[in-house]
């Protein structure tokens, strides 16, 4: 992950172009690491001022975009997980995040925690987190839903790294 992180500073750039980047990482990832070595990646550009987002899915958990007005948005893939294959292509994709609108990232290591009859919190579940709040602004958003799923884990210790995105375009404040 450090090297990855290493070639990512290195390929973005002004004038950078989000398909290339994605290529050369995956390439770079193909020639450092074993032969069964690949690494799921998202990577987003979002312009606040008109609230399109750009973004290369390399098989990772689809990220959502939940509507003010109802309803959500799947970011879906646009090529392998990086590594997998040399010379992979990427087609990046778009969405546009209406004032209220909110992306969600996150991590298996939310959807597939347990409770004590191991059931999975899943994809549906913090979906209805996010919706159940849509007063609450990105930072508490995320604290919320992670304390939900802290909850529903019964508190026990993640078999799995957590990590959660929450962006939330904001009213006449581009986005926070």
């Amino acid at each position: 992950m450090a090297s990855l992180r290493a070639a990512l500073l290195a390929e973005v750039h002004p004038g950078f172009d989000i398909e290339r980047m994605a290529v050369r990482l995956s390439d770079f990832i193909h020639r450092s690491s074993a032969s069964n070595g690949f690494i799921t990646f998202f990577f987003g550009e979002l312009d606040r001022r008109t609230g399109e987002l750009r973004y290369i899915n390399a098989g990772h958990n689809p990220p959502f975009v939940a509507r003010r007005t109802g309803g959500f948005a799947a970011l879906g893939t646009s090529g392998f997980p990086l590594g997998m294959f040399p010379g992979a292509n990427y087609e990046p994709g778009t969405v546009r995040l209406d004032e209220g609108d909110t992306a969600v990232l996150f991590t298996d290591g939310i959807t597939e925690a347990r409770n004590g009859a191991r059931e999975e919190y899943s994809e549906e579940r913090l979906r209805g987190a996010v919706a159940g709040h849509p007063e609450l602004a990105a930072r508490e958003l995320c604290r919320a839903v992670l304390e939900e799923a802290h909850a529903f884990a019964c508190a026990t210790e993640p078999s799995d790294d957590i990590t959660l995105v929450v962006v939330k375009r904001n009213p006449g404040l581009g986005s926070s």
